[in-house]
């Protein structure tokens, strides 16, 4: 069989993960279908759904650099609009290049005329987001060289998946379109920028960026050539080994025979574990690193309280006067006032209703303070509870491993026994 006219860097990334569902995908065309976005409803597989979304926030990317409307009221576009901070506006670009193709190498690929740039004797195909170049004078987003290669990334969590600075100098993509805009352009290096934006219920995005020489792009890219000339010697479906640790990926392979594809390959429990891990609910760094810096210090016992002084007997309090009835007199009061006019005697003063006596002792000053209040309480509270929670997962762990053992033991004594004569 022919070897492919040309490879990207998501092919050779599939290969590399997996040589059997590279040959479904790039032998036979068991491609994802083109789910548009407008087409997404309730039954489309996640996949698919993720596949649109990100299709159609990069046509969001482009109309707004050609000119183009684009509706920010539907998610692509608002999604788009998160990582706008990032980029710069039209009018501050000097040169603008949307959804520019690497290289200058036309390859016919069936019918259909492709562009490639060959390294390390393997032609490479892809199309650079965009790139720009500063207008002088004008403002320019922080951080952003003055001319950059950038490309859009959607993801549904930037915290998990987002490349840190020295991952994207070690990309694969990244180091293909650098070493191609460097030898466009004769120059040393570039300035590459990669803006996450996520696509859940909040909308944040995060820009990466990364200056990537010529020389270093050579070398992430020389083993990928190397796994793309290996890819191209496969004459079969059954010369390319199947990676079970790959089964699980994206929520599942497409072409396991369990999904309706061709292949029959034993999946791993490792993998169903190590996939179903992903799916948890992590806790941002951020968010337990301000956890774990806000949460005051356990406060000091406080010193226990002295003996209380022996009270001396209190006299017994004289009786409160009623509304309307004279005020009685201990026994050994002087006699009443003598009536005030027309017979009656003058009334005690009335109570005020709704109030209670003040208490004569004050608190003593030793007495231990209440708990504290507020937020240091509520951030002690969370503290606590998230150790409470890390260590009922590491619990959970560990049993899950030792379940796995046991299975993976058990089979292995069943296949020992079933071979033996």
């Amino acid at each position: 069989m022919m070897p492919r006219p040309y490879h990207s860097a998501s092919s050779a990334k599939q290969g590399a993960r997996c040589a059997r569902a590279w040959w479904y995908v790039y032998r036979e065309g068991r491609r994802d279908p083109d789910v548009a976005w407008e087409d997404v409803d309730a039954t489309t597989p996640p996949r698919l759904r993720s596949l649109a979304l990100g299709k159609a926030v990069h046509a969001c990317g482009e109309a707004h650099y050609r000119g183009d409307e684009f509706s920010q009221c539907e998610l692509p576009g608002q999604v788009f609009v998160s990582g706008t901070p990032w980029l710069p506006r039209p009018s501050a670009c000097a040169r603008i290049e949307v959804e520019h193709p690497i290289g200058d190498e036309p390859v016919d690929d069936g019918g259909s005329i492709v562009v490639t740039r060959t390294l390390h004797g393997v032609r490479w195909a892809g199309f650079r987001d965009l790139a720009v170049a500063r207008r002088d004078g004008a403002s320019w987003p922080a951080g952003l060289a003055d001319t950059a290669q950038i490309d859009y990334k959607t993801t549904a969590s930037i915290a998990r998946y987002a490349l840190s600075a020295d991952g994207l100098a070690h990309d694969l993509q990244a180091c293909i379109y650098a070493a191609d805009w460097c030898m466009r352009h004769h120059v040393d290096a570039v300035a590459s920028r990669w803006i996450y934006m996520e696509t859940k219920r909040v909308r944040r995005s995060l820009a990466v960026d990364a200056t990537i020489t010529l020389s270093g792009a050579l070398d992430v890219v020389a083993p990928a050539a190397e796994t793309c000339r290996r890819l191209d010697a496969l004459t079969c479906a059954d010369d390319a080994a199947p990676n079970l640790d790959a089964c699980f990926d994206y929520g599942g392979c497409p072409h396991h025979a369990t999904n309706g594809g061709p292949c029959n390959a034993s999946r791993s429990l490792r993998a169903y574990f190590a996939a179903e891990e992903t799916k948890a609910m992590a806790i941002p760094a951020d968010m337990l690193a301000k956890f774990q810096t806000a949460t005051p210090p356990a406060p000091p016992t406080p010193p226990a309280p002295p003996a209380a002084p022996a009270q001396p007997a209190q006299p017994a309090p004289a009786p409160v006067a009623t509304f309307g009835a004279p005020a009685p007199a201990p026994a050994d009061a002087a006699p009443p006032a003598p009536p005030v006019g027309f017979g009656f005697t003058a009334p005690a003063e009335p109570a005020k209703r709704g109030r209670k006596p003040k208490a004569d002792a004050a608190p003593a000053p030793d007495a231990p303070k209440p708990a504290p209040a507020g937020i240091a309480a509520v951030i002690a509270a969370l503290s606590a509870e998230l150790t409470d929670a890390e260590a009922a997962v590491a619990a959970a762990e560990a049993a899950r491993d030792a379940i796995v053992a046991r299975i993976a033991d058990e089979a292995e004594a069943l296949l020992r026994g079933k071979d033996a004569p």
